[in-house]
């Protein structure tokens, strides 16, 4: 690693090989980031290269920065993206392909100006690098912040809502404090779920189970886009839920992912998939049998997850990316999302111009 500066040296790192030594140091500063870190933990970063792999055009490209002490405090998750015909590349940011938060490593001790200038010269430094690319940045994410300290432009595409539950006492507190209308159409769906067979609630921690679950969401979400003659969806690919196969059973082993699943005797009503860490549940995939749709088995088993994560003391309910009327129904708060399609001024012009 050649010094950068007397504080800090860089390194780049091209291959899954070649990062693996790194795994400790990335998974301590990991930590370090709490809950807003969840998707940038190793596990994602592996999974998330195993989607390119086998890609044409495609190189891994992931930018460490360390301190005097040759401790991690940045790390740039990004890929090559190679142009043939031009000659060139884009620095694409390594997601899943699909619809996650994109975000980087950065150590809260760090001084944000400084990485952020050394980040910005790395990305000027290469020779036909024309653009950085970035899909779905959440505001105030460690990646926002070292985009915005560079006055790299960002556009808003979406947005997330998010909850704030630290306000509430307990679950009752919740309730009383929903619209009466509300609170009585959902005590009144839980009568007619009892009184059709039971009324069943897992938290499924197991992970043969957890496996199987996953599945059946998944299958429930393709056979929607099924439905949906010509259209065309992320999820459809085998690979996406490999994926989150893969990425969960990580997270299983830490406790930081689950899916509730509810029942009426003997019969499937929904699932939803969420992760959990730090003071944050992510609601993550949800679907429910269309035979019981009529009692509102989705907006149950959200309400059901929100129950769980204010009786476990978590903070925020995280309900992820996209504007949609059942998640209005939660919170107003929403969160902006953001994309970045930036021009690099490409080595051999920044030499030129010097």
């Amino acid at each position: 690693m050649a010094p950068v500066t007397d504080a800090h040296t860089c390194k780049t790192i091209s291959s899954i090989a070649a990062l693996a030594p790194y795994e400790k140091q990335w998974e301590t500063l990991n930590a370090k980031m709490g809950s807003e870190a969840l998707f940038t933990q190793y596990a994602a970063i592996r999974c998330n290269w195993d989607r390119y792999s086998n890609d044409r055009g495609f190189r891994l490209h992931v930018f460490l920065i360390f301190d005097a002490d040759e401790s991690l405090v940045f790390a740039a998750p990004m890929l090559r993206r190679y142009d043939f015909f031009l000659g060139t590349f884009v620095f694409q940011w390594l997601n899943s392909k699909t619809p996650l938060y994109d975000d980087l490593l950065l150590s809260p001790e760090a001084d944000l100006q400084t990485i952020a200038a050394l980040f910005n010269d790395h990305l000027h430094a290469h020779i036909f690098a024309r653009k950085l690319k970035i899909d779905f940045i959440r505001d105030g994410s460690a990646l926002d912040r070292v985009l915005r300290a560079l006055d790299i432009p960002q556009l808003a595409n979406t947005s997330s809502p998010v909850m704030d539950i630290s306000i509430y006492v307990d679950w009752d507190d919740y309730l009383a404090k929903k619209a009466a209308k509300s609170r009585q159409k959902f005590h009144s769906l839980q009568r007619h779920l009892a009184k059709s067979g039971g009324y069943c609630l897992e938290n499924l921690v197991d992970p043969a189970e957890m496996k199987s679950e996953i599945g059946r969401i998944f299958n429930r979400k393709r056979q929607w886009v099924g439905e949906d003659e010509g259209r065309s969806d992320w999820i459809v690919p085998a690979e996406a839920e490999n994926w989150f196969q893969d990425f969960c059973g990580t997270c299983l082993q830490k406790g930081e992912a689950s899916v509730l699943r509810l029942t009426c005797g003997q019969e499937w009503v929904s699932s939803v998939l969420f992760f959990a860490r730090g003071d944050t549940v992510f609601l993550s995939k949800i679907t429910h049998n269309p035979e019981w749709a009529k009692l509102s088995p989705g907006w149950i088993i959200s309400m059901e997850l929100c129950n769980l994560a204010i009786s476990n003391g978590y903070h925020k309910l995280d309900l992820m990316l996209g504007k949609q009327a059942w998640k209005e129904r939660f919170t107003s708060t929403q969160i902006r999302i953001s994309t970045c399609r930036f021009p690099l001024r490409m080595g051999w012009m920044s030499s030129k111009s010097s």
